[in-house]
């Protein structure tokens, strides 16, 4: 058999769906590269609204920051957090949150109900893996033209601390990652809603203000009765703001944050194999008309 058709092969297995073995030589690593390159190109082209969207995030840490002033009052600690840090807290969460934050499930809703999946289809390439290889080109490109600007702006008003040490700061890098993987997974499960729906602006809305508040950045998952906090701090959502803020911020002790890591870990294994097992299924029962 020659090269050609061992690849043509490969591929054709990869259309179908199935899970398939190919050897490292002929695994279209490019092909994913490409994804995340376009990604970030994409994103290049409308940068003016990240210089606008610098100034928005700086209104939403600033406006939350005196909301939780008025909240505190005289006090000097409410629960957990004293007012700095409860202003340290609003401040990273929003900072990283420019970081993780993705459309996968608009864009995947978009390409179902205008067609363009099949296109997608025909890609020698898997789905699912493509869009969080996009979501990581996205990403990248906020990391260096909004988060970081962000995090410059606000740092200075606020003076918030960097990381005490080295493996802090790996410790966060690893967390805010699996934020990303994470967000990236919930998003894609959303997505496969279109597949049987007409329209999910509706669920996409819901997930959007669910997060907000279930993940921690809002308001810290200890402010929530002890029995709900134990559930909350237990679900997925937690790893995408509040896990990886408390390590930024040190409130996490060294030794539970292993433990810490390990849960975003999971969660994201299990959201992105649930959203593949999904994908599988869906594209069975698809039907394209038009597009």
């Amino acid at each position: 058999m020659t090269s050609e058709m061992r690849n043509e092969k490969c591929e054709m297995k990869n259309l179908m769906g199935k899970p398939i073995s190919c050897p490292v030589s002929h695994f279209p690593f490019r092909s994913y590269w490409a994804f995340a390159r376009i990604a970030f190109l994409q994103i290049l082209a409308y940068r003016l609204r990240y210089v606008t969207g610098i100034l928005t995030y700086s209104v939403y840490i600033a406006a939350y920051s005196f909301l939780w002033k008025g909240i505190y009052g005289p006090a000097e600690r409410l629960g957990d957090f004293g007012v700095g840090e409860m202003m340290n807290f609003v401040a990273v969460g929003w900072i990283l949150r420019s970081f993780y934050f993705n459309n996968i499930d608009r864009e995947v809703a978009g390409e179902v109900r205008q067609g363009r999946i099949g296109a997608q289809l025909l890609r020698p390439v898997n789905y699912p893996v493509a869009k969080l290889v996009g979501a990581v080109g996205e990403s990248a490109f906020r990391l260096v033209f909004f988060t970081l600007p962000i995090a410059v702006v606000v740092g200075a008003v606020f003076g918030i601390p960097l990381p005490a040490d080295g493996r802090q700061a790996l410790a966060v890098l690893v967390s805010v990652t699996l934020s990303l993987v994470l967000m990236s997974g919930i998003n894609f499960l959303v997505a496969l809603a279109s597949f049987s729906l007409k329209n999910v602006e509706g669920l996409i809305w819901a997930k959007h203000v669910g997060i907000q508040l279930l993940s921690g950045l809002l308001i810290p998952l200890s402010f929530f009765p002890p029995a709900a906090a134990r559930v909350l701090e237990l679900l997925p959502f937690a790893g995408i703001s509040q896990v990886p803020v408390l390590v930024y911020l040190g409130k996490i002790p060294d030794l539970a944050v292993p433990a810490a890591l390990a849960g975003q870990a999971f969660w994201s294994l299990l959201l992105w194999g649930t959203g593949i097992w999904g994908w599988h299924r869906a594209i069975r029962r698809l039907t394209i008309q038009g597009g």
